[in-house]
């Protein structure tokens, strides 16, 4: 059992509370408090009366000076491109740098300039399927649909298991013209396979389903037995 705490002890010297201020302090105080609520709503009425007043063209934004303000509004990653472009031509074999250039590139409109990086880091690195497969995804955004499916194909043979070039190739092949969706659906039947319980085969088993309940084009949905209009 466990022992309980003993009681504190009762001396006849106890704590004395704090002296009350006077009357006249705490007034004071009040009085201040009251003062300081009403300014402070005076400044926020203050303000939404100027706001109504006074407008700012749009172009005021922008200070002349400065023209590449309205550029880095259109596309924030300009700066970081330019600062991980000085990483990389200071370390040009830096594959983790050039791919993440690469990929930052690929992510901002820039492909072309992409390009060149992705295959300078796929030089560097040729066993490594991860690269491949980031070269890949970027060819597939741009609607370089066979690039794409190349690259995708050598990562799958450096790395055969690879449930995310699986299943992004199996995307790429839905994305087809015309639509590849056997190859597709055979290839997220894998990665659920592979491994059942992964972030991955879940979004590939969504996928699967949701294809077999588009009706395919052309052909008309089975009634079931017993719902037919007939007597």
């Amino acid at each position: 059992m466990s022992q309980r705490r003993p009681a504190p002890s009762r001396s006849g010297t106890r704590k004395r509370p704090p002296p009350r201020k006077p009357m006249t302090e705490q007034f004071g105080s009040s009085r201040m408090i009251q003062v300081a609520i009403i300014s402070f709503a005076a400044l926020i009425i203050c303000s939404l009366i100027g706001g109504a007043l006074v407008t700012l063209p749009f172009g005021g934004l922008f200070d002349d000076d400065d023209p590449g303000d309205a550029e880095n509004l259109n596309n924030p990653n300009e700066e970081l491109i330019a600062e991980q472009m000085e990483v990389v031509e200071g370390n040009p074999e830096d594959i983790d740098a050039i791919l993440l250039l690469a990929n930052i590139m690929g992510n901002s409109g820039r492909l072309e300039e992409a390009i060149p990086y992705y295959e300078q880091a796929v030089d560097l690195a040729p066993d490594d399927s991860s690269v491949r497969l980031d070269f890949a995804r970027s060819l597939a955004d741009g609607d370089l649909q066979q690039d794409a499916e190349l690259q995708f194909q050598r990562a799958l043979e450096l790395e055969p298991d690879s449930q995310e070039a699986m299943y992004y190739l199996a995307e790429l092949y839905f994305a087809w013209s015309p639509p590849r969706t056997e190859e597709a659906m055979s290839l997220l039947e894998k990665v659920i396979a592979l491994n059942p319980d992964s972030f991955i085969a879940e979004q590939a088993q969504r996928r699967l389903d949701s294809i077999s309940a588009t009706p395919i084009s052309g052909e008309t949905p089975a009634i079931p037995a017993g719902d037919g209009t007939g007597g």
